[in-house]
């Protein structure tokens, strides 16, 4: 690590020194609790192309397409994450329904995960009991549902279990997530004929679609029911289907297509956008050297900043070169929610190419619960 975090945004990151021999490297983390709340607190305003946009600011291993966070981001965004998810696959699977080349991150992992995800998992292993400083009164239920185990003279297990159960309805009583959930999973291919196609995902937005949208919803249906609500209470499994089948119900008198209808096209992002990969971003007219791996930013050139570590990267590095009260207000912006805010360059600089680049969060034993599969 070349550069330093600002003082004004350190509270959200964490220091993780790495040894090798004498060798000794000092890394910084962004904290996951931040990353969670930030999408607890800003989710109701938020649509699924905001979410999408936030996500693509922070670290690659934070970003859509890491399926070992599905379960987190489900639970904490829900509807949200997953109309962000559905148009991210529909991208790659267009691509494979078109060139017949699988694309590792939609058949292999992404299509995988949702074959794996399961309701019960997500509520046994939830995260919202820890976000108790949010407003927010499904959060406030799992601390009163907590306290049930701080007051031990007078603990009722039974009331406590009830307790826990009722939470689950923070899903199943929810029509727009169990309708788009369901939907989401009609994407999968079904076909265990082969490697290439089972746990592929079809393509059911285009016009060269892969599936029929009716044939979809019956797959989904399915898999809703005998896979993700394996485990689910049936009152609550049944709460779920009553809502789904409302919605169904109701589009079949408006005659349209499920997907088209619920999925709305104003919320795809552009796919392989280059902020995704990118902490930096400058202007069309500043020149890229290919031989010397740099980029030369003139004076009245834009530079690009949508994250914490981007705006760190500049202020340490390269602020010597912007006005001093930009730098100010940059400093300012305390909560990076996916806006990207430009500066105009004063003086001629070169931007390294290393320094553009999305920074690599090295993975280490405080991550282990929301990334279980990669130790």
């Amino acid at each position: 690590m070349n550069f330093e975090i600002c003082e004004e945004f350190k509270e959200n990151f964490y220091e993780v020194h790495d040894f090798h021999g004498l060798i000794e490297t000092k890394k910084i983390n962004l904290k996951s609790s931040w990353v969670f709340k930030a999408i607890a607190k800003n989710n109701k305003k938020w649509s699924p192309k905001n979410l999408q946009k936030f996500l693509d600011t922070l670290p690659n291993c934070y970003q859509i397409c890491s399926p070992e966070l599905y379960e987190r981001y489900t639970e904490v965004a829900k509807a949200n994450f997953i109309e962000a998810l559905y148009f991210y696959t529909q991208e790659n699977s267009h691509i494979e329904s078109m060139t017949g080349r699988d694309t590792s991150n939609t058949s292999e992992n992404i299509g995988h995960e949702l074959y794996k995800l399961r309701l019960a998992d997500i509520h046994s292993y939830s995260c919202l009991r820890d976000l108790y400083d949010l407003d927010d009164p499904h959060i406030k239920k799992y601390k009163k549902t907590e306290q049930f185990l701080n007051e031990e003279e007078n603990l009722d297990w039974g009331k406590y279990l009830e307790a826990r159960k009722e939470l689950i309805s923070y899903f199943t009583a929810d029509k727009d997530f169990t309708f788009k959930m369901m939907l989401l999973l009609g994407t999968l291919n079904i076909d265990e004929e082969g490697d290439y196609k089972f746990y592929q995902i079809n393509d059911v937005s285009s016009e060269y679609s892969d599936i029929h949208a009716e044939e979809a919803y019956k797959t989904g249906e399915a898999f809703f029911f005998e896979k993700f609500l394996d485990g689910v209470e049936e009152k609550y499994a049944n709460e779920a289907l009553s809502n789904i089948r409302k919605t169904k119900r109701a589009l079949d008198l408006l005659k349209v297509d499920p997907y088209k209808y619920i999925f709305n096209e104003k919320n795809r992002t552009e796919f392989g956008t280059y902020d995704r990969y990118s902490d930096l971003f400058t202007s069309n007219k500043s020149t890229w050297d290919h031989q010397k791996k740099i980029t030369m930013v003139l004076p009245g050139h834009k530079v690009g900043v949508s994250s914490m570590i981007g705006a760190s990267k500049l202020i340490s590095k390269y602020q010597k070169f912007f006005d001093p009260k930009d730098i100010k207000t940059l400093k300012k912006k305390r909560f990076f929610y996916g806006r990207k805010i430009q500066l105009t360059c004063k003086k001629a600089f070169m931007l390294s190419d290393d320094d553009s680049k999305k920074y690599h969060h090295w993975l280490d034993k405080n991550d282990r619960s929301i990334f279980p599969h990669k130790y």
